[in-house]
């Protein structure tokens, strides 16, 4: 008998610790993890592969795609080549709380980042895995959260809150869908899930079915726009329909209307995560400046000598990264990308503080009240309405 989408769904809960998985707690399930894993995995150059075949051995992408999530929690055996400690301080590192009241921009998204979130703990892995002088144990680790990680950015609960009850509601975990028998968080999860993939997913397949995502090459200074992406859906397609029917949507229409926004969120992640590998895995840094390729290499077709200039500079605190590629002179790019480094910082603070003084005034106007004359003016409308009123009622016999 084929199984409805809306059952599998709710008895995905029960079945995925079979698959291995970790407790649902905070990120897509396991299904999608893995799911985005393996489409990035057909996305890497040799030159990547090699290198994720050197720092994984026989395990694969998909085999370390959930272990971030199980290492909040405890320690943690990651794909038979790692072993990671309980590491309760990075649950951070997982979402960005961009609230639902913001505009969808990358402005917003490093402000709500805070020094300590998803964006900051993607840059600081990725620099893990260019830099040279990083042990073999720390670019595994490095590599277990980008993989992680870059699966978190595409879930649009993992980039937004809403306020509930005069508090965050933690990217929906505090927002009950009575109609599946969760919580919006825990139901956005499972989304990815299909009642065609039944109890034993085949994830090759389905990462087949879901591999359509963006094309191109993804870098690090994509990362706040691919949040504000993320983060818009749920502003203006999760929290508004929620809204509607406070999570009684029926639930074949639910599915109908929002699966195909997770199928292409998971499409999207494994893309990029793909792209992001082939740039970490290939182009080796030092520290804090990248300067991309510094050392010169074959050009395989032409048997010449070429040297990659690019620099790209990254500002910790803030997480911000750029990229210079000008001039065929690597300083005079590191001169250009300080100069861009710097504007950004200056347009990032000017826009903080023209949100600071909106704010101020909007509380201002709202403590301020009424002036008698605005109050005089209303009150004269108001006398206004009320003859128009008179004036159109039908007349009475005694009139």
């Amino acid at each position: 008998m084929r199984t409805s989408p809306e059952a599998f769904l709710i008895a995905a809960i029960a079945t995925l610790p079979l698959l291995g998985a970790p407790r649902l707690c905070s990120a897509w399930s396991y299904p999608a993890h893995k799911t985005i894993a393996i489409i990035a995995q057909g996305r890497l150059n040799a030159a990547a592969a090699k290198r994720v075949k050197e720092l994984l051995g026989s395990a694969s992408l998909a085999d370390i795609s959930a272990c971030a999530d199980q290492a909040k929690r405890s320690a943690v055996n990651c794909g038979g080549v790692l072993e990671l400690p309980m590491m309760p301080q990075t649950r951070q590192w997982h979402y960005v709380d961009v609230m639902n009241t913001m505009r969808a921009s990358e402005a917003s998204v490093e402000d709500a980042c805070d020094g300590n979130c998803l964006l900051v703990a993607l840059r600081k892995q990725v620099a893990v895995l260019r830099d040279p002088a990083s042990s073999k144990r720390k670019q595994q680790m490095a590599l277990v959260f980008v993989v992680h990680l870059m699966g978190d950015l595409y879930q649009p609960l993992h980039c937004a809150e809403k306020m509930k009850d005069g508090d965050p509601d933690a990217g929906g975990n505090e927002r009950d869908f009575p109609s599946f028998s969760m919580n919006l968080h825990h139901l956005w999860d499972l989304m990815i899930m299909t009642n065609t993939d039944g109890y034993a997913v085949d994830f090759e397949q389905l990462a087949g079915r879901l591999k359509g995502g963006s094309a191109g090459t993804f870098s690090l200074d994509d990362l706040s726009q691919a949040a504000a992406e993320t983060f818009a859906i749920a502003k203006d397609k999760i929290y508004p329909e929620y809204a509607k029917h406070r999570g009684h949507t029926p639930r074949e229409e639910y599915i109908a209307e929002m699966q195909p926004i997770a199928h292409r969120q998971v499409g999207k992640a494994g893309a990029s995560l793909g792209d992001l590998l082939n740039f970490a895995l290939t182009n080796p840094s030092s520290t804090g400046s990248a300067a991309a390729g510094a050392a010169a290499s074959e050009a395989t077709h032409a048997g010449l000598r070429s040297v990659q200039t690019s620099v790209q500079l990254f500002h910790l605190p803030t997480g911000l990264s750029v990229t210079c590629q000008e001039s065929r002179s690597q300083g005079q790019n590191r001169l250009s990308a300080r100069v861009l480094l710097a504007d950004k910082l200056e347009a990032r603070e000017r826009e903080r503080l023209a949100r600071l003084r909106h704010e101020a005034e909007k509380e201002r106007r709202r403590r301020r009240g009424r002036s008698r004359a605005s109050k005089a003016r209303m009150l004269k409308e108001k006398h206004h309405r009320a003859d128009l009123k008179k004036a159109r009622r039908r007349p009475s016999s005694d009139d």
